[in-house]
């Protein structure tokens, strides 16, 4: 982990204010050290965890309507910063599968309390251009933005900033692309 706080310094002195990283023990270690970046934890809300994330000041990347309706609990009297949802294009790993949108809608007003709001998913193909299912996930997004309107959109990791700018959109993750991948 120390590699990290080198990489985190860095991209903190050039601009850079948000970051993903992998589980919560990371989040709490980059946290120590950075307290005015965003930390986001792509491995979501496990049981528990509610009161050591917001005690850092980490954002659960949510992965699940029971992940999504146990971070709203926890909030309810609480400042509500930024909430990260993830929903599942084809990836198969982690996300709220596409089907169960309509749960995330009927809890949108709750959602839009929150200051800023990420809706996120993941390219199952990115590192071949070629590939057609980058299309078909990126088209499963879109269907989901206009489901979910307003708010900013995350498609592209380290693969899928290489397929161009149509899978941009207001941020992307360059993950693995920062250590050479």
């Amino acid at each position: 982990l120390g590699g990290h706080n080198k990489i985190v310094a860095k991209l903190n002195k050039n601009g850079c204010k948000r970051f993903f990283v992998a589980n919560i023990n990371e989040g709490i270690f980059i946290r120590k050290k950075f307290k005015s970046i965003i930390v986001n934890v792509l491995n979501g809300l496990n049981k528990g965890e509610e009161k050591i994330f917001y005690s850092n000041n980490l954002n659960p990347v949510i992965n699940s309507i029971s992940q999504l309706k146990k971070w709203l609990f926890f909030l309810k009297n609480k400042k509500k910063n930024k909430l990260v949802i993830h929903f599942d294009t084809g990836m198969c790993r982690l996300g709220i599968q596409e089907n169960h949108i309509k749960e995330v809608v009927k809890l949108k007003k709750q959602i839009d309390q929150f200051k800023e709001v990420i809706i996120m998913s993941h390219l199952a193909c990115s590192g071949n251009k070629k590939d057609k299912f980058n299309e078909i996930q990126r088209l499963r997004f879109e269907k989901i933005k206009k489901i979910l309107p307003g708010y900013k959109y995350s498609l592209a990791a380290s693969g899928g900033i290489f397929l161009g700018k149509k899978y941009h959109y207001d941020l992307v993750r360059p993950g693995i692309n920062l250590y050479g991948g």
